[in-house]
This record gives structure tokens, sequence and C-alpha cells, in this order.
């Protein structure tokens, strides 16, 4: 007959397999809703840069999109950035607003390290995002 100590043996299992998988399940959740909002950023801004009225509005309709979007998650743009540095995006537009030109929108967003219970985030990184949309071949724009 084996004599164990179970309590010491469920006690490591704790320690060393479940709370490491709820850490990692915990942090997950937090770089997956950041991703799909860096996603959203990039898509909608890019959109609203497509569809701009000329080329001097371009920028300007990017950056509306993407803060309202950023404000309605939280986040701030950098350049209006009244939250700590982990609730800035950047935003980047480049291209113009040609017939079979592209736009390229790049967000950058800074993304919550390891989510501890009872303890909060601790560290982090920054995650890029870059989508490209192209401008309609037969659109009118004006000079």
């Amino acid at each position: 007959m084996d004599r164990g100590f179970a309590s010491v043996e469920w006690l490591a299992g704790i320690a060393f397999v479940v709370l490491p998988a709820v850490i990692a399940v915990a942090s997950v959740a937090g770089w997956s809703d950041r991703a799909l909002t860096a996603h959203t950023i990039a898509d909608e801004a890019a959109r609203a840069a497509v569809l701009a009225s000329d080329g001097s509005v371009v920028r300007s309709d990017a950056e509306r999109i993407a803060a309202m979007i950023a404000r309605d998650r939280g986040l701030d743009l950098a350049g209006t950035c009244a939250a700590s540095a982990d609730r800035c995006v950047a935003l980047d537009v480049r291209g113009k607003l040609v017939r079979g030109g592209t736009i390229t929108v790049v967000v950058e967003m800074p993304m919550p390290g390891l989510q501890l219970p009872f303890v909060g985030t601790m560290g982090g990184f920054h995650a890029g995002v870059t989508v490209s949309e192209r401008v309609d071949d037969h659109r009118s724009i004006p000079p």
C-alpha cells in the first residue's frame, strides 16, 4: 500500500499546472480584443480614406473614424492621447487619392502583457496592423 502526500501533490498540481493555464487563458482574451480593435480601426480608417471627398481630407477622414472607434474602446489616438501610454493608438495613412491608387493605413497598438488575477497586467508589447484599400478605377475625384 502506497502512502503519499495527497495534499502536497494537489497543491503542486494547482501551482504548476492549473494556475499557469488560467493565466494564459486570461491573457489571450486581452490580446484577442486588442488585435480585433486594431484590425477594425485599420479597416474602417482605410475605407474612410478611400471614400474621402478629395485628396486634402484623406488623412483627416481616416483619423476621425479611427478616433471614434478608439474612443468607443476606451483608447485614444496618439496625437490626442489623454490616457496613459498603454491606451494610445498610433495611426499612419500612406498613399494618394488617385484612380487605381492604393491607400495604406498602419495602426500600432499596445497589447497587454500577462493578466494576473488580483494583481493586474504585467508587461506588454506593441503590435501593428497594416491594411491597404484600392481606390476605384472609375471613381470621380475632383481636381
